[in-house]
């Protein structure tokens, strides 16, 4: 299954099949030079997209709906939003920008301007949750498992 999917302003076309799901979205108002980037990971929306050049990192991802794994309430979801650029340059492909979105966030640092042929990869890492009663009664029901396979193993020999 294909999906293509095309955004110009005001119309949406939405093709289906089965297997595969690739957005190719277009998302620049007509007269204005589009770049092409690749936006690939953890994202809502990952795929191909066509938008205006001088679009910076954080438009490009609030036009693919954001990360995922980020909760709508207070309390984050996630530990670490890290975010890789690899570009295109004269001696060959490399990596271009590499940095967590929290820190650029809580820094206040200026997002990065995209360039055509930019490869976007972002990788979220979720909170630790620690040890909770699901944890601590898995541990419990595999040891206590194991003993009675001790048990048996001891009353067979």
């Amino acid at each position: 299954m294909f999906i293509r999917l095309t955004i110009t302003c005001a119309y949406i076309a939405l093709f289906t099949t089965s297997l595969f799901a690739q957005a190719v979205v277009r998302y620049a108002e007509p007269g204005y030079i589009t770049i092409s980037v690749s936006l690939w990971g953890d994202i809502r929306t990952p795929g191909r997209y066509e938008v205006k050049e001088g679009t910076d990192l954080l438009e490009l991802l609030t036009i693919a709906g954001g990360p995922t794994g980020i909760s709508t309430t207070v309390e984050r979801e996630v530990e670490h939003i890290f975010v890789k650029i690899s570009r295109e340059f004269p001696e060959g492909r490399r990596l271009f920008f590499e940095h967590d979105l929290n820190k650029i966030i809580e820094q206040g640092e200026a997002y990065p301007q995209l360039k055509t042929g930019d490869i976007v990869v972002v990788k979220v890492e979720p909170k630790s949750r620690g040890i909770n009663w699901r944890n601590i009664g898995i541990m419990v029901s595999t040891f206590s498992s194991l003993i009675i396979l001790g048990l048996n193993i001891k009353k067979i020999l």
